[in-house]
């Protein structure tokens, strides 16, 4: 919204103050809802937006045909790293897989902080053996911490590759149960389950 603030008089100079708060309350505005959306810890999106992002990129999927691989990232032994180091070093270990997470997928994949120690990620139309090599890498590098050697972190992943047949709530059902599986397998396990 423009005002007019050519008049150099008492109404001109009310309507350029008039102006500078509605610019200020509409940027206030603005960055108040993408603030809402993103978990304030690691910066990523929240449960509540990644649920919203994760039902419009279904519907898109099924739409388009495109292929979506939707992982669930689980920190292991999570409940140890803040008994024994303290909640602050489990906040810095979160932020840490969010940013490894972040650098390691393509502009259009997304990750979200889905609860506690827990994040899901969407991976757009890869190939065939692209989603295992990028599992691989964000769970090697999410290894390193900045606390290097004295706290090593290990990430069980469970994922699907959605093919336009899914429910959401079941697609989530069937995480749960790839997460369960890889968790089976020792710290640090990949599943990648179809249909």
């Amino acid at each position: 919204m423009h005002l007019p603030s050519e008049y150099k008089d008492n109404v001109g100079l009310l309507m350029e103050h008039v102006q500078y708060v509605t610019q200020k309350l509409e940027f206030l505005t603005r960055t108040q809802t993408q603030d809402s959306n993103l978990d304030p810890l690691t910066g990523v999106l929240n449960r509540q937006a990644g649920e919203d992002r994760l039902r419009q990129d279904i519907a898109r999927a099924s739409r388009d045909t495109n292929r979506l691989l939707i992982a669930l990232l689980d920190v292991d032994n999570f409940s140890h790293i803040n008994e024994n180091f303290g909640r602050h070093i489990g906040d810095v270990c979160l932020t840490h897989i969010a940013e490894v997470t972040m650098d390691n997928i393509r502009k259009g994949d997304w990750i979200s902080r889905w609860g506690g120690d827990r994040f899901l990620m969407v991976l757009w139309n890869f190939n065939n053996g692209e989603p295992r090599i990028v599992l691989e890498r964000i769970k090697q590098q999410s290894v390193h911490t900045p606390m290097n050697e004295l706290l090593k972190l290990s990430l069980s992943i469970g994922a699907c590759d959605y093919q336009n047949e899914v429910d959401i709530d079941i697609l989530l059902g069937k995480l749960n149960e790839c997460i369960y599986q890889a968790k089976q397998t020792g710290h640090g396990g990949i599943e990648i389950c179809s249909k």
